[in-house]
C-alpha cells in the first residue's frame, strides 16, 4: 500500500519518505519556503537600491530573474548548492566574498527563523487541545 500511495503522489510531485516526527520541519521549510525565499530575494533587492544607482524596480526584476535562472540551474541532474557555488565563483573573487558573508551571517537567521516557527506550531497545537 505504501508503495501504491508513493507511486500515485509521484504523478504529480517528488515524494519525500520521512519519520513522523520530522513532519513539522519539513513542511516548515517546504510550504513556507516561497515566502521565506521570496524576502530573501527582495531583502537583497532592497540593499541594491539602498547601495544606489538603481530603482526598486530594477533591482527586484533583476534579482528575480537570477533567481529563477539559479532554480534552473539547480534542477539539473548532476548540479547540487555546492556545485552551483563552486562553478560560479573563483576562490578569493567577488563571488567568494558574497558567499562568505552568507556562511557568516544567515545561519544564525536561519536557526532563528526555524525556531519561531516551530513556537507558532506549539501555540497553534496548544490552541486546538484547549479547545477541544
Amino acid at each position: 500500500m505504501r508503495e501504491e500511495i508513493i507511486s500515485l503522489f509521484s504523478l504529480i510531485s517528488k515524494p519525500f519518505v520521512t519519520r513522523e516526527e520530522n513532519m513539522q520541519l519539513l513542511s516548515d521549510i517546504t510550504s513556507s519556503s516561497p515566502g521565506i525565499i521570496a524576502s530573501i530575494i527582495e531583502e537583497f533587492a532592497a540593499a541594491a537600491v539602498r547601495k544606489g544607482g538603481i530603482s526598486k524596480d530594477e533591482a527586484e526584476t533583476l534579482v528575480k530573474e537570477a533567481f529563477i535562472g539559479t532554480a534552473g540551474l539547480l534542477s539539473e541532474k548532476d548540479t547540487n548548492f555546492k556545485s552551483l557555488i563552486s562553478d560560479v565563483s573563483t576562490e578569493g573573487g567577488i563571488t567568494a566574498e558574497g558567499v562568505k558573508i552568507v556562511r557568516i551571517k544567515m545561519p544564525l537567521v536561519f536557526d532563528n527563523v526555524l525556531m519561531k516557527m516551530s513556537k507558532k506550531h506549539s501555540l497553534v497545537i496548544n490552541r486546538i487541545d484547549s479547545e477541544n
